[in-house]
C-alpha cells in the first residue's frame, strides 16, 4: 500500500525514519522529543566524589554532578568500587579518583583485572594493587592475584610454597590455605549488592542540557529543566538533533522530506506545497488506473 509521510534529514544525509536513535527537535515535537529523550536515558554510574560515570554504547564518560562531561587524556576503561577509574591511553593506564585526582600513572601493565584490579610497575620496580577502599603498593611481582570478592578482599598464589594467601580490602594479611576454593568459602560473606548501574533522571537531564549549553545561542541560558531547555532550542533559528546512543548535541539544517513507500521502496521528494500538489495529482491517477 502506498504511504506518505514526512521526514527530516540533516547535510550528513541522516533521515528521522531511518536512524531511531536520534531525535531530531522541532517546535511541532518539543513535548515528544522529551519523552523520547528520557525514555532512552542512559545508565549512569554513581560515585562519592565529584564525579560520576555516564555509560554509553561507544564507553564511559567522566560527568560531574552539573552534567558537564569532564575532558581527559584518554579513555576510561573501568572502575574499582565507586571512587577510583581506570583511564588507559597508548598502553599505558592511569588511576584517576571520583573527584578527578590522578593517583597513580604510567601504569604499564595489568596483572589482575576484577573487582580488584593489580599492575605490575617496572619502572618503579613495584606492584600496586587496587580495591575498593585502598591503593596498596607492594614489591615487584610479589603478589599473583588469582581471584577477588566484591569487597575488595582478594587471593594471590604464593609460587614458592604452592600456597594460596588471602588479604582483606586494605591489604592485611588473612590466612593461607592449599586449595582455593575452601580458602574462598572460609573468607566468603553475603554481600548485598551495590547497584551502581542507576538512571537517574535528574542528573540525565543535566547531561543533555549541558551539551545544548556548547552552544553560543544557550550557553547562557540556565533552563527550570530539561523540557525548557527544549522549548527554547526549537524556538531558535537553527536546528537540533539529539544522539541517544551518547547523549551529545548537534547542530545542522534540517532538510523537509516527503518519504513516498510502497512498502518494498523508499523515495523522497521535498516537502513543498509544489510536489505535494504533483504527488496528489499521481495517487489519483494510480488509483483511477487500478479501478479501471
Amino acid at each position: 500500500m502506498l504511504s506518505i509521510t514526512k521526514d527530516l534529514e540533516v547535510a550528513n544525509g541522516i533521515k528521522a525514519s531511518k536512524h531511531p536513535e536520534f531525535v531530531f527537535l522541532t517546535k511541532e515535537n518539543v513535548e515528544e522529543s522529551y519523552s523520547k529523550i528520557m525514555e532512552e536515558m542512559l545508565n549512569i554510574v554513581l560515585s562519592d566524589g565529584k564525579y560520576s560515570l555516564l555509560v554509553t554504547p561507544s564507553g564511559l564518560k567522566l560527568i560531574d554532578s552539573e552534567g558537564n562531561t569532564l575532558d581527559i587524556d584518554g579513555s576510561v576503561i573501568g572502575t574499582v568500587g565507586k571512587n577510583y577509574f581506570i583511564i588507559f591511553k597508548n598502553n599505558w593506564y592511569t588511576l584517576m579518583n571520583s573527584d578527578g585526582q590522578i593517583v597513580i600513572q604510567d601504569l604499564g601493565n595489568m596483572d589482575y583485572c576484577s573487582e580488584v584490579k593489580s599492575f605490575h610497575n617496572v619502572e618503579e620496580q613495584c606492584d600496586f594493587v587496587i580495591t575498593p577502599d585502598a591503593v596498596i603498593k607492594k614489591g615487584l611481582n610479589s603478589l599473583d592475584i588469582v581471584a577477588s570478592f566484591p569487597t575488595g578482599l582478594y587471593f594471590s598464589y604464593n609460587k614458592e610454597n604452592d600456597i594460596y594467601e588471602a588479604y582483606d580490602s586494605i591489604g592485611t594479611y588473612l590466612g593461607q590455605g592449599s586449595d582455593l576454593d575452601s580458602l574462598r568459602n572460609k573468607y566468603r560473606v553475603e554481600v548485598k549488592k551495590d547497584r551502581q548501574l542507576v538512571k537517574n533522571k535528574a542528573l540525565y537531564e543535566k547531561v543533555i542540557i549541558s551539551e545544548f549549553q556548547r552552544f553560543i545561542e544557550l550557553c547562557d541560558y540556565e533552563p527550570k529543566n530539561l523540557l525548557d531547555m527544549l522549548l527554547k532550542a526549537a524556538n531558535l533559528d537553527r536546528d537540533f538533533y539529539i544522539d541517544l546512543r551518547t547523549s551529545r548535541v548537534y547542530s545542522d539544517k534540517f532538510t523537509r522530506l516527503l518519504k513516498i513507500s510502497d512498502g518494498k521502496r523508499d523515495i523522497w521528494v521535498p516537502d513543498t506545497e509544489e510536489e505535494m500538489k504533483v504527488i496528489e495529482d499521481f495517487c489519483l491517477k494510480r488509483r483511477k488506473t487500478d479501478n479501471e
